[in-house]
Order: structure tokens, then C-alpha cells, then sequence
């Protein structure tokens, strides 16, 4: 794990030292650095012995490493270090089974540099909330599917770095977060400099060391939902100072005893409501309520029936009035012949489709009444003949 951390800490700064332009021309020198390796819990003792590596990475990806140890004061020395401007310059430390990391530049005349490490703590309640942020940034009515971004800024406000526990998984301390059950494909980032993320019960958890500051974590996932809306308790072990839900307007609604409509939102071309909630203790729970969800248009049920093998037809006649409803009913229980089955069926559909153009503002109401009207008329007329022909009247049987 001690390479692996270092490993991820030499790819962070070798990706920034591509993308530090350099001049067209190089003066370089070369010149002593001391590093201070300073201790920033209170009254803890500067790390004696400590190795301390300088990187040195140039505009081509390369890198050249320099080591040193730190004596009882906490300095560490580096001797005929090339300065050049355009490189960066990076050091590094391990304190602990913390890997600890600062970047600083010499040709600007930073001789001295400053790393700073900490004592380490279990204790989890060091690291709190400052702001949750749930984003349903986007809901697939035909999908059922809603698109979710949850936005975490957390601090750790101890002189300690705090480091998770897991050697005993009953018993785990470490920074958790909760997620909807049956959400999928979740996807994690963060700005804390190493760590990793394991499953805990319904969400996750980091196993990643916290120095003292402020970070943010951010995971998105799809949240398929049945019916209109849903409901879900979110668990906040750490509490939050606020705890906001976001919801596209005109998408549905949001209900829960601890939270409060508030002024709405704008990102993008969007506009969202906001409820919201503050000061929640430790151990908080939110009980949430979602409804008036977007659902599939008509002519997308169809859609789905079809492609699913059903025969979405037999539920759509109640739009269409009594009387076509009983022709339809009589002609299922005859079971017609398939041809004229697949023929109400697509007049089914293009009735439907109609609706949903209407519903959707794309045809005026004189033409869609006429096209309707034209459509249930041929309906009709078909339903009518089938029955004749259940009754097996043919010419000269009169």
C-alpha cells in the first residue's frame, strides 16, 4: 500500500507538470534546498529520521528523485538541486502510513520549503458536514430513470488526520455514505489525495486517510422508480449544516417532514426546486417522499407493450369511449382473425400518437379533433365489419 500511495501521488504531479508551460529558453542553476518537515498537530515533536523525497519532473514527463532525511529539528537537506524554470518541483513524505505531499516552485526563490504532516486519530466525529447536495439533474419520464449527483464538502477540523478502521468488518470506522436502494452504475470522485472505495451495507464507505481541510466527494448514479414516485430515508452519521434536494420544476414533488421549500434554482437553462434542511445532528435521518414523477406518454407505453410482447392494445380502448370499447371487448372474446387484429392495432397507435402530438402543442386543436374523429370513424367501421363476420353472414345467406 506504501508504493501504491506513492505511486498516485507521482502521477498527480507528473500530470501537472505537462501541463505547466515553459519558456522557450532554459536558464538553469544549481543551488542547496532545505525542507522543513513540520508537525501541525499542537504540541507534537518534529518527525526525526523521517525520509523525505524531492521530485523533479520536467515538461517531457521525465522525473529525477532526490532523497534526504530529517534530523531532529525537522530539516531535511538537498544538495546541487538543478533549478530550471518550467519544471515543478514536488515533495514527499510518509508519516505514520500517511503519505503527505507539497509542491512548490525554486526558481521563484522558494529555498525553504515547508511539508507539513500530522498525528493521526480514529476519532470519526472530527469530520463533519458542511454541505449535501442532492441533484436530480435529470428524470427519463419513458425511462423511469432518474440521472442523480449527490455533493458532499466535508471537514476535517482537528490538528489530526484521521485514518479509517477496517480490520474488523463488523466493527468499521470510516466515512460512509448512503445511496437509494436498487440505484446503479455508481461513479465516484473526490479530492482526497489516496484511498480507495468499499461497498458498507446500502452505500459506501472511504478507506482513505483525511489530513485537516476542507474536501468535496461527489457520486452520481441511475435510480430506476415504479409508478409515480418513491420513498427513501437518507442516513447522515455525520449530519450536515444543510442538506439540499434538488428537483427539475414540473418534475414532481418532494415531502418530508424535515425539510422546507426554498427559494428555487437556476443552472444551465434549468430551473430547479430547492428543499431544504438545516443544523441536522449526527446520526440524522431524513424520511423523503418523491411523487407526480414523469411517466411514459401513451404512445411510449405502446412502445413498451409491443417490445415487451404484450398486447398494450387491450388497455388503450377507455380513451377512446364506451361504444368502441364494448366493439373491441365482443371482437377479443370472438378471437378475431390476426389480420384484423394487426389492423386496429395500428389505428390503436396512430390515435395515440395523435394524442401525444396534441398533448405536445405540435398540432392544432381543429386538425387534431378532425384526424381524431377520421380515425375512430375507420375504428368503428372495422370493428363493426369483424362482428359481421363472427356472425358468419355471407351473400346469399340473407
Amino acid at each position: 500500500m506504501k508504493s501504491l500511495h506513492l505511486v498516485l501521488v507521482l502521477a498527480v504531479l507528473a500530470t501537472l507538470a505537462l501541463l505547466t508551460p515553459s519558456p522557450a529558453t532554459h536558464a538553469q542553476e544549481h543551488t542547496a534546498i532545505q525542507a522543513q518537515v513540520a508537525n501541525g498537530t499542537a504540541g507534537a515533536t518534529p518527525p526525526d529520521g523521517l525520509q523525505v523525497t524531492l521530485h523533479i519532473f520536467d515538461t517531457a514527463g521525465g522525473v529525477q528523485t532526490l532523497r534526504s532525511t530529517t534530523n531532529p529539528q525537522g530539516l531535511s537537506a538537498f544538495d546541487n538541486v538543478p533549478i530550471e524554470a518550467g519544471k515543478v518541483y514536488a515533495l514527499s513524505t510518509e508519516y505514520l502510513g500517511v503519505t503527505y505531499s507539497h509542491r512548490f516552485d525554486p526558481s521563484q526563490g522558494n529555498l525553504n520549503p515547508t511539508l507539513q504532516v500530522f498525528e493521526t486519530t480514529r476519532d470519526l466525529s472530527s469530520i463533519t458536514f458542511d454541505s449535501y447536495l442532492w441533484y436530480l439533474r435529470n428524470i427519463d419520464g419513458a425511462k423511469r430513470e432518474i440521472n442523480a449527483i449527490e455533493i458532499v464538502s466535508f471537514t476535517n477540523r482537528l490538528n489530526r488526520t484521521f485514518v479509517p478502521n477496517i480490520s474488523q468488518p463488523s466493527a468499521m470506522n470510516l466515512l460512509r455514505f448512503s445511496f437509494p436502494p436498487h440505484a446503479q452504475a455508481l461513479q465516484v470522485d473526490s479530492d482526497l489525495p489516496q484511498g480507495n472505495v468499499i461497498n458498507v451495507g446500502t452505500g459506501f464507505g472511504l478507506n482513505s486517510p483525511i489530513p485537516p481541510g476542507e474536501y468535496q466527494i461527489a457520486f452520481a448514479y441511475q435510480l430506476p422508480y415504479e409508478g409515480e414516485g418513491f420513498s427513501v430515508s437518507k442516513n447522515l452519521l455525520q449530519g450536515a449544516s444543510a442538506f439540499r434536494v434538488l428537483l427539475p420544476q414540473g418534475a414532481g414533488v418532494v415531502s418530508s417532514p424535515g425539510l422546507q421549500e426554498t427559494q428555487r434554482a437556476v443552472i444551465g437553462d434549468a430551473i430547479y426546486r430547492v428543499w431544504e434542511a438545516r443544523d441536522l445532528g449526527s446520526r440524522s435521518t431524513l424520511s423523503i417522499d418523491f411523487s407526480g414523477l414523469p411517466q411514459p406518454s401513451l404512445w411510449q407505453r405502446i412502445q413498451q407493450g409491443f417490445t415487451e410482447g404484450s398486447y398494450a392494445y387491450i388497455a388503450i380502448p377507455s380513451f377512446l369511449g364506451l361504444g368502441i370499447l364494448a366493439l373491441l371487448a365482443y371482437a377479443l372474446l370472438r378471437q378475431q382473425p390476426q389480420p384484423a387484429i394487426a389492423d386496429s392495432r395500428q389505428l390503436l397507435q396512430e390515435i395515440a400518437h395523435l394524442d401525444d402530438l396534441y398533448d405536445s402543442q405540435a398540432l392544432e386543436e381543429a386538425q387534431y379533433r378532425r384526424r381524431r374523429a377520421h380515425l375512430k370513424h375507420r375504428l368503428a367501421s372495422l370493428m363493426q365489419s369483424q362482428e359481421s363476420g363472427i356472425h358468419g353472414t355471407t351473400p346469399g345467406n340473407g
